[in-house]
């Protein structure tokens, strides 16, 4: 059958939907699983319609909004409907796009804090190998330019996990930067303060 982007995407977004969507998908794994391009493109949209959403939002509403849509993207992994691998590059290519690049990055923080926890699900959990994570050294890169250290965020604050998350992502993943073409150059100066505080 023929899904469209926009009709998954709508239902989704609505919790009782999305479980049916997921138990569907469980049932199809068959062992390997079933991949399902047409999530993977509602990924995108979904990544681009939260970003919207919360741009007028307090710091602290973002953090539960980009909570909930990295809900949506674990449920997905695990019940093998999309290619964490396709992931990370169709978001690189979209972050190759000016408009949403300037939009994206107004949230990267929580991005980054999404996915560090959808990605330690990913590894922990399902055990999908880190050389599947392509890309995200070059997302992290292209996402933190700063050519000066960003400041250590306030360690009492709810919020500093999210701003320490890229800077995490990043420790995480140059373990294996064999794997990661993107992680075998120097570290983003960015992040440099941030690494040494971790």
């Amino acid at each position: 059958a023929v899904v469209s982007t926009q009709s998954t995407g709508y239902t989704l977004k609505q919790v009782s939907c999305r479980d049916f969507v997921v138990n569907t998908m469980l049932q199809l794994r068959q062992g390997k699983g079933t991949i399902c391009p047409v999530l993977e493109g509602v990924f995108m949209k979904l990544l681009k319609q939260t970003a919207a959403a919360t741009e007028k939002d307090h710091d602290l509403n973002k953090m539960k909004a980009w909570e909930r849509f990295g809900g949506e993207l674990s449920s997905l992994i695990f019940c093998s409907s999309i290619h964490i691998q396709h992931i990370t590059e169709a978001l690189l290519k979209e972050l190759k796009d000016p408009a949403t690049f300037a939009s994206l990055q107004q949230h990267r923080d929580f991005l980054m804090w999404m996915l560090h926890r959808c990605f330690s699900f990913c590894l922990k959990i399902v055990r999908i190998p880190k050389k599947e994570f392509l890309f995200i050294g070059d997302i992290i890169k292209l996402l933190y330019p700063e050519q000066a250290p960003l400041p250590d965020p306030d360690r009492n604050s709810p919020l500093c996990v999210v701003y320490l998350s890229a800077a995490s992502l990043w420790a995480v993943f140059t373990t294996r930067s064999a794997d990661n073409p993107g992680l075998q150059d120097s570290t983003p100066l960015a992040l440099i303060e941030q690494l040494n505080f971790l």
